[in-house]
C-alpha cells in the first residue's frame, strides 16, 4: 500500500495461495511435500516458486494458473500452489473433476492477505461510510452469497 498511495478500508476477507492436490492424494499439507518425493506446480516468479525453491522441493513452472491445474489433472504434477479464489472457481465449474484444497501455508506471510477497498484520497467520512457498508454486508451475508456464487467459502480476515 505504501507503494499506491492507497487508504484501505478495514479487511473484509482472507486469501491467498493454497495448496492443491488431486482426490486421493497422500499429501495432507505444506510440510508432506518435505517428506515424500513430490513435482509442485507454480507459477513463474511466485512466492510460493522461492519459497518451495529455498526448501528444496522440486518445482515445475508454468504461466497460467489454468495450465497447472490441467498439468495436475494430467498427473504431470503431484500438486500445485494457486490462489485460493482460483480454485475454488475451478472446483465450481469442474464438479467430475475438482481438486482437495489442501490449505493455506500460514507461516509464510507471503502467501497468503487480507483483501479490502482500497480507495485514493479518501476523506476520513467516506472512509468511514465504506467501512459502516462492508460491516453491515458481512453481518447480512450479503459478501458470503456473493463470494459463494463462485465457489469461494469466505475467509475471515486474519
Amino acid at each position: 500500500q505504501d507503494e499506491t498511495h492507497l487508504v484501505l478500508s478495514q479487511p473484509y476477507y482472507h486469501t491467498g495461495v493454497v495448496l492443491v492436490v488431486r482426490p486421493g492424494s497422500a499429501i495432507r499439507n505444506w510440510q508432506d511435500l518435505n517428506n515424500r518425493p513430490v513435482r509442485v506446480g507454480v507459477l513463474v516468479s511466485s512466492a510460493a516458486s522461492v519459497i518451495l525453491g529455498k526448501q528444496h522441493v522440486p518445482i515445475s513452472v508454468f504461466g497460467f494458473e489454468d495450465d497447472t491445474l490441467e498439468a495436475l489433472q494430467k498427473g504431470e504434477i503431484d500438486a500445485a500452489t494457486i490462489n485460493y479464489t482460483t480454485a475454488s472457481y475451478y472446483n465450481l465449474t469442474h464438479p467430475k473433476n475438482p481438486v482437495v484444497l489442501v490449505g493455506f501455508n500460514d507461516h509464510e506471510s507471503l502467501l497468503g492477505w487480507n483483501v479490502a477497498v482500497g480507495m485514493i484520497h479518501p476523506d476520513a467520512k467516506l472512509r468511514d461510510a465504506i467501512n459502516a457498508a462492508l460491516a453491515h454486508l458481512a453481518q447480512d451475508g450479503t459478501i458470503a452469497k456473493i463470494y459463494a456464487r463462485y465457489g469461494i467459502t469466505l475467509q475471515p480476515p486474519r
